[in-house]
Order: structure tokens, then C-alpha cells, then sequence
């Protein structure tokens, strides 16, 4: 039985506030269905509720019709309160990783100027029970099921939206029989949800924190010991004594004949500042870089490294070598 009509004006109207008032007093109110008007009946031997004129064609005037529309009113005056109230919107849904703990989750929180409406065509083409808006973006959407759930197609473009939405059944709402329904203050147990995100229980909350500090610590064992072997390579380097040239390809061009150019032997060297490896070559014992930012310094001055060997040991552009190679290669 429909308990909740629509004014001409817009607002709703439900048969307890008509019968806290005077007949003389009653709006003219209409179906939210098909926007027929209704009959309010508040008699003695029946429960209050309002009718269709008699040959009135709306599916609100079949059981499952009541039924569903009913509950939409009823939840759009719950949605309504908790705008006002700028509340949130609070479900209950399972774990999202153990699929088996019950929590309560805030679904979207509702501000003072939200608009809520019932049963009108989304952006995406379909038509949802009821939506909240905010400056013409819609926040939650509400799907009310008697019977048939919401079809695959239309919840998969639930699902493209990205759009909080809620399935639930509408006994959930306006209770069956001895139950109670639905008040905005505590949380709606709908049947299935598109999120915005994951939730979890406390327990399942505390071992994703465990997971993660186990994974940071992985990482930073990984970080050190990848600068172990980076220093390890560096001082096998430093130990090092380059005495074997290295051994390049021909080049393009040679001045020779055709097929009787020689192989080409370079000898590698240390910039005797920064250590990189360059060509042997006493005339110039620094790096294109070193060279174009200390090239003014005095040819005298004492830098870190030999241009031999790359060991430590008071090399200069005068002098590149350090003592046992200048003896060994003079």
C-alpha cells in the first residue's frame, strides 16, 4: 500500500502527516509512478494508505508495484534527512579480504545542498531508483529490488561508471511483516555495491601493515645490498692494474688498402679527478667534463688519482702518473 504521494509543488507528503492534520488542510496529492492523483484512506479498520482512482492503470497499483515504490519514497526520505543533517551514508558490507567479516563503511558523505532524486535518466543511459546529487555530478545511486536483481548489462555500466552505487532488496528498506524499517541512522544492508575503494576488517587492516612494513624492509635489504655490490665493484676497480689494452674494431676509414688495416689497440686511463675511464693519454689525463670545468687551474695542481693505474696518489696534468707507474712506464 502506497503511504507516500507527491504535491503539485513537489514535496512529499506521507499519510501520517495527513492524519495529524484537518481533511480541509489536504494537498492534492499525485502517484510518483505515473502521476495519477491519489485518494488518501485513513478509515479505522484498515491500515492508512493511499489509492488509485478506480480503472487507474499504474504498476503501482499491483503488490510487487507497492511494494517498490513504496520503498523508494521511504528511502529518498531517509536519503533527504541525512542530506539535511549533512551525515553520511553509512552500509554494511563483508570484508573486502577475508570476504567474511561484517563492517559498517561511510558510502559517500552528504553536504546540505545535495539533491536527491528518484528514478531519473543518469548520464550513462540508464534509468537508476534513485540518485544523489551534487552541482549536477551524481554521488551514490540506488537500485530497489523485489524480485528481479538489476540485469548484467545495467550493472555493468554501474560498474563502467565508477559510481557508488547500492543493491538492496526493498524489505531491507520498509521492512516485511515484523520487522522495522530502514532509518538513515544506521547502516543499509544492500545486496551488492559498487565501491569506491577496498575496505577491510581490523583484523585483515592489521596484516596488510605487517605486509607492507615486511615489504619495505625487503626493499631496503634490497637497496643495500645493491649498493654492497656497487662499492664492491667500485674497489675491485680501485685494486685493479688495466696492463692489457683493450682490443677495438676497425675503424670505417684506413688510409691502407682494402682489407689490410690492422687492428686498432687502445690503452685505457683514470681521469685523475673524477676516475672515469678514458683513453691513455698523458697529454690529456681529464675527462671532456673535468676538463671543461678545471682547465684553468695550474698544470701543477695535485688531483686524486694516477692516469695509469686510477690508484690514489698526488697526480697532476704535468705529472699525470703516480710514482711506480712513471717508473715502470718511462
Amino acid at each position: 500500500m502506497l503511504t507516500i504521494g507527491r504535491t503539485s509543488d513537489g514535496r512529499y507528503v506521507s499519510t501520517a502527516e495527513l492524519a495529524a492534520t484537518q481533511r480541509a488542510a489536504w494537498p492534492k496529492l499525485y502517484c510518483d509512478a505515473c502521476d495519477c492523483e491519489l485518494i488518501p484512506r485513513l478509515g479505522k479498520k484498515r491500515r492508512h494508505h493511499l489509492g488509485h482512482k478506480p480503472g487507474a492503470e499504474c504498476y503501482a497499483n499491483s503488490g510487487e508495484g507497492q511494494l517498490h515504490l513504496e520503498a523508494k519514497l521511504h528511502l529518498r526520505g531517509e536519503l533527504a534527512a541525512l542530506v539535511a543533517a549533512a551525515a553520511p551514508f553509512l552500509v554494511l558490507t563483508k570484508c573486502g579480504r577475508c570476504r567474511l567479516a561484517p563492517i559498517y563503511i561511510p558510502l559517500v558523505k552528504f553536504h546540505p545542498g545535495d539533491e536527491v532524486v528518484v528514478e531519473r535518466q543518469s548520464q550513462d543511459s540508464y534509468r537508476p531508483d534513485l540518485m544523489v546529487k551534487r552541482a549536477g555530478q551524481i554521488l551514490v545511486v540506488v537500485e530497489v529490488v523485489v524480485t528481479n536483481a538489476c540485469d548484467e548489462v545495467k550493472w555493468a555500466m554501474m560498474l563502467a561508471s565508477k559510481i557508488p552505487a547500492v543493491e538492496v532488496r526493498a524489505t531491507k528498506i520498509i521492512g516485511d511483516g515484523g520487522t522495522t524499517r530502514w532509518r538513515g541512522t544506521h547502516p543499509l544492508a544492500g545486496d551488492r555495491y559498487v565501491l569506491p575503494d577496498t575496505f577491510a576488517c581490523p583484523p585483515c587492516l592489521d596484516m596488510i601493515r605487517e605486509e607492507r612494513r615486511a615489504a619495505e624492509a625487503d626493499e631496503e635489504r634490497r637497496r643495500a645490498r645493491a649498493a654492497a655490490a656497487k662499492l664492491a665493484d667500485a674497489a675491485s676497480i680501485v685494486g685493479s692494474r688495466p696492463t692489457q689494452p683493450i682490443e677495438l674494431p676497425p675503424p670505417a676509414w684506413s688510409p691502407t688498402l682494402p682489407g689490410h688495416s690492422p687492428p686498432l689497440l687502445v690503452a685505457v686511463g683514470f681521469c685523475i679527478r673524477c676516475r672515469a675511464r678514458i683513453l691513455l693519454n698523458p697529454e690529456q689525463p681529464l675527462c671532456p667534463s673535468c676538463f671543461r670545468d678545471w682547465c684553468y687551474v695550474s698544470p701543477n695542481y695535485l688531483w686524486e688519482f694516477c692516469h695509469s693505474c686510477g690508484r690514489g696518489g698526488g697526480s697532476s696534468r704535468a705529472r699525470p702518473r703516480c710514482g711506480p707507474c712513471f717508473r715502470l712506464l718511462r
